[in-house]
């Protein structure tokens, strides 16, 4: 267990110029307190998360299991990065999906300095998987919000009924009996069914 961080004095976080947390206050705030899950977004506030069901966190496992898999296969071509892993958009959020994958010569641009914190890239392909505790239009919002900040491809999974692939122009559903294929990681698929 970390140091607790003390609400009633904000001050112990450093705010920005408007008096708003920041991609460097998430990280104090987590390296004070390593228990906590949490996101900032894009209007500077601290969004505290609860852990994944059990039922959930086994789905975004198996995602990322197939994606590393077929990275592996594939020429190991991008790095993959878990859930735990916070990315710092162009909306100034700091947000961490269930799974990503970065094109290894975009993600090797980075500097050593860069990559210790909260990186400012955008995930070439992530994943969100539909929680039990959320409804599928909360999941379908956080994937628009990552598209809208420059994910290439977003894979909007809701558990047993559908995956539905965003990218710029093009949404696609995949129901039950089908299987949904990438189009950015070409032969990357996955059965609906199996999630």
């Amino acid at each position: 267990m970390g140091t607790k961080i003390d609400f009633t004095k904000p001050s112990t976080l450093p705010l920005s110029d408007t008096g708003k947390f920041t991609r460097e206050s998430l990280l104090v705030f987590s390296q004070l307190n390593p228990d906590i899950r949490a996101e900032l977004d894009e209007r500077g506030n601290i969004i505290l998360m609860s852990p994944t069901s059990t039922d959930s966190g086994q789905k975004s496992g198996k995602f990322f299991g197939k994606l590393f898999v077929w990275n592996e296969n594939n020429g190991e071509l991008g790095y993959l990065f878990d859930s735990s892993t916070g990315f710092t958009l162009p909306d100034t959020s700091v947000k961490s999906p269930d799974a990503a994958w970065i094109e290894k010569k975009r993600y090797e641009k980075l500097d050593s300095a860069e990559k210790k914190k909260y990186a400012k890239i955008v995930p070439d392909l992530i994943a969100e998987v539909r929680s039990v505790s959320d409804n599928f239009n909360d999941t379908y919002e956080k994937c628009r919000k990552w598209l809208a900040n420059g994910v290439k491809e977003v894979w909007c999974i809701d558990p047993g009924e559908a995956i539905v692939v965003l990218r710029k122009e093009v949404e696609l559903r995949f129901k039950k009996n089908e299987t949904a294929q990438s189009q950015i990681l070409s032969g990357f698929e996955l059965k609906v069914s199996d999630f």
